[in-house]
């Protein structure tokens, strides 16, 4: 008897494989593998499980501009998504900070009218907010290859943005751009250049 035989009889000659679940009697859970043709050839005997659904959540997974999201690029723009500038209280300008011992920044919400305050920027389509810091990485030495993401990016109870130099990581965006300008040379795209050197 063939694989198909042992679970069904089909009535057609032109079949596909496919791969079932089913339950013995004793609640074991196996898959088997038989030829199908369509759903109405086939006829099995599978039996019942006690179900268990489970209830999908919605928005515990949110995007960059609706959750704690902050970025700094090597031109030192620190871009914010809503969310964090709303928690921070939508200060019209930040005091960069600077914790040379555990290599972090902080953002300090202050009046744009303070000394030695940095205005607050929009950016992007989805209310992110800009805070530029080139003169931060000029005065503590930091420098950035690439643009980077602050995973644990936090307020603390004095309402500053802690920003840890030491856990940041790349952004995907960055990596994204990187694996795509690994497709170029000088500019040039890698078919090109094959082109332009054959005889």
């Amino acid at each position: 008897m063939t694989e198909a035989g042992m679970a069904a009889t089909t009535v057609s000659t032109t079949c596909r494989l496919t791969t079932l679940i089913k339950a013995s009697t004793n609640g074991e859970v196996f898959r088997q593998k038989v030829f199908l043709t369509n759903a109405s050839d086939v006829q099995y005997n599978v039996a019942s499980m006690k179900p268990d659904w489970r209830e999908c959540p919605r928005g515990d997974v949110k995007g960059q501009w609706a959750a704690f999201y902050v970025t700094m690029n090597p031109q030192g723009h620190v871009v914010m998504s809503r969310i964090t500038y709303e928690r921070l209280g939508e200060p019209k300008a930040f005091t960069l900070l600077f914790d040379k011992v555990n290599n972090r920044i902080g953002l300090k919400p202050t009046h744009a009218q303070d000394r030695n305050a940095y205005p607050v920027s929009p950016t992007g389509r989805y209310g992110g907010k800009l805070v530029r810091a080139y003169r931060l990485m000029q005065e503590f030495g930091i420098s950035l290859p690439e643009t980077i993401r602050f995973h644990n990016a936090e307020v603390d109870n004095d309402g500053i943005l802690i920003l840890d130099l030491r856990t940041a990581r790349v952004s995907s965006r960055a990596k994204a751009r990187r694996k795509e300008t690994n497709k170029f040379s000088n500019g040039v795209p890698h078919a090109v250049l094959r082109l332009a050197t054959q005889p």
